[in-house]
């Protein structure tokens, strides 16, 4: 899967093994090297700064034992490094020791000291960006010999060039992180675009937008597992779901109550985020503690559907590892919540408007008919045999039956007078006899 964007921004952020990211730290070990060799240093360092302190991202010559590159010093006066930082500027020492010895500068932050490396002579230049000094470029010495001007201007020159590489990465580093965010934004409108495309070309069946539902959810929020709860009655059914078997298959349902993750979700109404709920499933989630040991399951978010303020279901995602949801995959979820909410009011719409007009059809077909018999009726004022005629068939037709017969009682015996389909059987001529006969 894919980082999310917060994960794969910025500029000298630390890689396995410590150092810059990228060919940053190629750029910065070179300029280490040279700013060594033409400066006559033993080691050169290159520093970044990261709030109020100072990674070191590069390095030419030797190392104290104690020191790695990835290791970071506060960013103040304790050292010349963080000195030039603080004060944007040249430090010169010509002499360490004597500034160790006065108290100058802390023996745990000055960089290589004669109990570790002997160092006689440093130079720190800061780098400076717009005003803003983003790090420091250090070259040292074993001997004390102060470095001449020539050099001093040289490595400002070295700051400047790393400086540079520091801000074109810096852009660079924006410019992919925007990239991303953008494809990551169309990746996620080309989703619910075609969620909403499933809505609008089916009317009636919710499965095939869950299940799309469900996928996206688990693509796009990084997610191990995605599923989709709906109230029920008095319990929640599963009706969707996309990654491993949960508990539950679909169609099956469990009680709402708080002690799951869906469950809370639904009776607060609200967005449940946990950042590791294997932390805490015993205190809080008692009921499903058995199935969250043995599936593993992290990070964990839940998000109600709500209608019209009210409860209908919830969806949830969660992750095996520790890694809680951005902000953007937390709104993302909910955009897909507030999708199924769509779908299910779209379905229960539509059969309600079926019910609608299959009803106003009945309606107009009944007055249809009743208007034909009383045209009837106003036609033939003598002759009742078209009536009843009429009756029967319209009869047949409105209650969907297979033959309608109207009686007449005759004495102690019942006559037929009118008949739509075959003559039942009991109207034989032994005991009934018909109209007209």
């Amino acid at each position: 899967m894919k980082n999310p964007p917060s994960r794969r921004r910025a500029l000298g952020r630390r890689v396995p093994g410590g150092g810059a990211s990228g060919a940053l730290a190629g750029v910065l070990g070179g300029i280490a090297r040279t700013a060594a060799r033409l400066c006559d240093a033993r080691d050169a360092a290159i520093r970044v700064c990261e709030g109020n302190q100072a990674r070191l991202v590069a390095h030419h010559g030797v190392l104290p034992s104690s020191t790695a590159v990835g290791d970071v010093v506060p960013t103040d006066r304790r050292w010349p490094g963080g000195e030039a930082i603080v004060e944007r500027r040249i430090v010169h020492v010509r002499d360490l020791t004597a500034a160790l010895t006065r108290g100058r500068y802390a023996a745990q932050h000055s960089g290589p000291t004669p109990a570790r490396v002997r160092t006689g002579t440093l130079l720190a230049a800061p780098i400076v960006i717009e005003g803003r000094a983003v790090g420091v470029i250090v070259v040292s010495r074993r001997r004390v010999k102060a470095f001449t001007s020539r050099q001093i201007a040289l490595l400002v020159s070295f700051a400047d060039q790393a400086g540079t590489a520091i801000e074109k990465a810096r852009l660079a580093g924006e410019l992919a992180a925007r990239d991303a965010d953008l494809s990551e934004s169309l990746e996620q409108q080309a989703a619910t675009s075609a969620i909403l495309r499933l809505i609008g070309d089916s009317s009636t069946d919710l499965r095939p937008m869950f299940e799309a539902i469900v996928q996206d959810a688990a693509r796009l929020c990084e997610a191990r597992n995605a599923q989709i709860f709906r109230i029920d009655g008095e319990a929640m059914r599963l009706v969707a779901r996309c990654g491993v078997k949960s508990t539950l298959e679909v169609g099956e349902a469990r009680a709402i109550t708080s002690h799951t993750v869906s469950g809370q979700a639904i009776l607060e109404a609200r967005t449940i985020h946990l950042p590791d709920l294997l932390a805490e499933v015993e205190a809080a989630y008692p009921e499903i503690a058995p199935a969250i040991r043995r599936e593993g399951i992290r990070t964990t978010l839940g998000v109600p559907l709500r209608r019209e303020g009210r409860p209908i279901g919830a969806i949830t995602v969660y992750r095996t590892e520790v890694r809680p949801f951005s902000a953007r995959q937390v709104a993302l979820l909910q955009t897909f919540a507030d999708q199924a909410v769509i779908a299910i009011e779209n379905v229960r719409l539509f059969t309600e408007l079926q019910a609608r007009n299959a009803e106003l059809t009945e309606a107009l077909a009944q007055q249809t008919a009743t208007g034909e018999i009383l045209g009837i009726i106003s036609r033939s004022p003598t002759d009742i045999q078209p009536v009843l005629d009429t009756m029967v068939e319209s009869a047949a037709r409105l209650c969907e039956a297979s033959d309608v017969s109207i009686f007449q009682q005759d004495g102690d015996r019942l006559r037929l007078v009118a008949n739509h389909g075959p003559i039942p059987a009991s109207a034989h001529p032994c005991r009934w006899s018909v109209a007209g006969s």
